[in-house]
């Protein structure tokens, strides 16, 4: 084994002289093809070399070994063998030569004539080498800036050959002419592999890629350049960067593009991204967003632009900035809506409408209900254009049976032009067409969760579309008006309904009055015959006196005053019995109820005194006035006392007759007025059935006066009650809620 130095070797076992020459040709052929040769035919050229070196040398094989930097790795990459010689296929040889690579990773090179010149060291290695056969070696590290990328082997198997000095020297310089090779196609191909990638990244890129020259003319137009331009790459390089810009920005941006290539200095416009206009092939104008770059090439300039069409982004933000626009015009609307009081609604609701056409730039919006069995639709509001027709107020189902099928499942109908409409639509397109409607967004509106009202949109004239962030909003504003009007029609029904029971209340109340009055006939005839017979006696006394001309005038005087007050006691019993029974209309003002109470114990007094019955009045004399209607009060106050009497008609098992009224402030805002008797009491079971109409624990009652008592006093906002009197007797409750005091 021998060092780097050419080995000494016997005369018989050099080259012959002749084959020197041919040798030096090689060396010229390779060091010459390689510079220029493609990539895809260095391996070719390599293996060709390979070939010529084995015949010149008169070796048995020759293998080229690629070292990898990173991973210290050793691999045979090229190989040529001459006939009867097993090639070497490309494989690793680290594991089987470690002290040869180690040694040529050095950079010195591994030489031996003979298996045995191998060192100790190397015995795995010399091993190998009897493993394929080999008996004479000669290997040269290749170095490429002082860095060993690889070696080159030459091998004898058939017989054992020594290695001259002149052929040691050739061989180094085989090593440096392969070095260069590997290295030139190493830098090839990562300028190609570069190359296809950056080919690869302008034409994937999603983004528009344009270079231009000096003379602002494409050099360069991707294919996302093609999609977007509608040019091929062939029309368009070649012709001038002018050719895709709108004609009233050229001259402007030809200077701005002179004086970038010139300085350098980008502008506001040109430089970073900033919105500008393109122009398509077909002439169509389309919004960009464009940024420039400028760099030297062989001492020309070259810039390269780079362009996004951003027409659907710019209309996602008009949509949005729309949406927005509608979204605080609907907040607006709705607190409007809410603010109103009902009876401004008429004037609110079509105001609504009217926002929304403006801001929409429709025609005419109109709100429909459909009607009872959804045969047609009613007009509620609308709102329309100068040039808009006033719609009709009821569209029939058989005018819209397409329409009003998929408005009534809920389904949202919106039509750009009238050549949407489908054929089975014929119906809709003829009244469309006659009535000049070109566009139409129909959306159903949802009533406590049923489809219950239309908010329609059209357009004449001219077709549009329908944005669809806008529909939802649309249909928002649209139920906040149905539910508005509904919840009115409602309100109002409502009213209606209770006017009408509270005037056939009323009626059956007057009759209960009359009733009532007719049972106290007889006390009422002995009320009114003591005053009558009174005043009889005190006029009979007067008519003495004036006949007597002894008498004093003031005597006579004093007499005439007690006939009036008699007078006037009558007039208060007739007058009190008149209210009773007269038909009037339900009037709420402040009463005294203490007072009504009063009125009420004056036309029992009678009654009681000829049932032995004693009347306790526990009044408060404090109490707040309430809102009612005092006749209905006094009514149910009669209806109480009258009750409490008969339940006392009989021998009284409680002991004395008592008939206590009280009145009392049970709550701050709550007047509590109460009726006890001593009477026979009402059974358990039957405390809630007295309120029940036509139930009565008298054999001659009507059975409504209690019930009649309690929805007076609940239309009032109160409520009464009937419990058993602890003392023996019942008692009767009710409640008034105290008049609200008015700034």
């Amino acid at each position: 084994m021998s060092e780097p130095e050419a080995p000494a070797a016997a005369a018989s076992d050099a080259p012959p002289i002749q084959e020197l020459p041919g040798f030096e040709r090689l060396l010229a052929d390779l060091s010459a093809g390689f510079i220029n040769l493609p990539t895809s035919r260095i391996d070719a050229a390599i293996s060709d070399a390979l070939r010529r070196i084995v015949g010149l040398l008169d070796v048995d094989r020759a293998n080229l070994i690629g070292f990898e930097s990173e991973t210290g790795a050793a691999q045979v990459t090229h190989s040529w063998s001459v006939p009867g010689v097993r090639a070497v296929v490309p494989r690793s040889v680290l594991e089987d030569f470690p002290w040869v690579m180690r040694r040529l990773q050095s950079g010195r090179p591994v030489v031996f004539s003979q298996l045995d010149e191998l060192p100790p060291e190397a015995a795995a290695d010399a091993a190998s080498f009897r493993r394929v056969g080999a008996k004479s070696s000669l290997t040269m590290p290749m170095a490429v800036g002082g860095r060993i990328v690889g070696a080159i082997a030459l091998g004898c198997l058939r017989h054992e050959r020594a290695w001259p000095q002149d052929v040691f020297a050739r061989a180094q310089t085989l090593a440096d002419v392969f070095a260069n090779a590997l290295a030139h196609k190493s830098a090839r191909e990562r300028l190609e592999e570069g190359t296809a990638r950056l080919d690869a990244i302008v034409c994937s890129a999603m983004d528009a890629i344009i270079a231009v020259d000096g003379d602002h003319r494409v050099v360069l137009f991707n294919a996302a350049a093609e999609r977007m331009f509608g040019y091929p790459a062939s029309r368009a390089i070649g012709a001038p960067l002018d050719h895709f810009i709108p004609d009233r920005f050229r001259s402007r941006h030809g200077t701005y593009v002179a004086h970038f290539v010139q300085t350098g200095e980008t502008s506001r416009r040109m430089g970073m991204q900033t919105a500008l206009s393109a122009l398509r092939a077909d002439g169509t104008e389309f919004p960009i967003e464009a940024s420039i770059s400028r760099a030297t090439i062989a001492g020309q300039p070259l810039l390269t632009v780079i362009l996004r069409d951003i027409t659907e982004r710019e209309s996602a933000a008009r949509e949005i900035d729309q949406a927005l626009r509608f979204e605080q015009l609907l907040t607006n609307l709705s607190a409007g809506l809410l603010r109103a009081p009902v009876v401004d609604l008429e004037r609110v609701v079509p105001e609504a409408l009217r926002a929304i056409g403006e801001f929409l730039g429709v025609d005419r919006v109109v709100l429909w209900r459909f009607a009872e069995g959804e045969d047609s639709l009613m007009l509620m509001h609308w709102w329309a254009g100068a040039e808009a027709p006033e719609p009709p107020a009821l569209v029939s189902q058989a005018d819209f049976p397409w329409l009003s099928e998929r408005l009534l499942r809920g389904e949202i109908v919106q039509l750009a032009s009238l050549d949407e409409w489908p054929t089975e639509a014929a119906a809709e397109r003829s009244v469309s067409e006659r009535l000049g409607l070109q566009s139409l967004l129909s959306v159903p509106l949802r009533v406590d969760g049923s489809v219950a009202a239309v908010l329609s949109l059209a357009v004449l004239g001219s077709g549009r579309s329908w944005s669809e962030a806008l529909i939802p909003r649309i249909r928002l504003i649209g139920e906040t008006l149905a539910n508005l009007l509904e919840r009115d029609r409602k309100s109002r029904d409502l009213v209606a309904a209770q006017t009408e029971a509270a005037q056939f209340r009323e009626r059956l109340a007057h009759l209960v009055r009359v009733h009532t009055m007719g049972e106290m006939s007889a006390a009422l005839a002995h009320e009114l015959n003591q005053p009558l017979v009174a005043i009889e006696n005190y006029a009979l006394a007067a008519r003495q006196r004036i006949a007597d001309a002894a008498t004093d005038p003031r005597k006579i005087d004093e007499l005439l005053i007690k006939v009036v007050a008699q007078a006037t006691r009558a007039g208060d019993v007739v007058k009190r019995l008149r209210a009773m029974v007269k038909k009037h209309g339900i009037e709420a003002k402040e009463v005294d109820l203490e007072g009504a109470i009063r009125e009420c114990v004056e036309m029992v007094k009678v009654d009681c005194e000829l049932r032995s019955v004693r009347l306790d009045l526990d009044l408060s004399g404090q109490l707040p006035t309430v809102v009612a209607d005092e006749i209905q009060i006094q009514q149910v106050l009669l209806n109480l006392l009258r009750n409490a009497l008969d339940a006392m008609e009989a021998p009284c098992p409680h002991g004395d007759r008592v008939l206590r009224i009280g009145t009392a402030v049970t709550a701050p805002e709550e007047i509590t007025v109460c009726v006890a008797d001593r009477g026979v009491g009402i059974a358990d079971s039957d405390l809630d059935s007295v309120f029940e109409p036509f139930f009565s624990t008298k054999s001659t009652g009507l059975g409504i006066g209690l019930s009649i008592s309690r929805k007076i006093i609940e239309a009032h906002g109160g409520t009464l009650r009937a419990q058993a009197n602890p003392g023996g007797g019942a008692v009767f409750r009710f409640t008034l809620p105290v008049a609200t005091k008015r700034d």
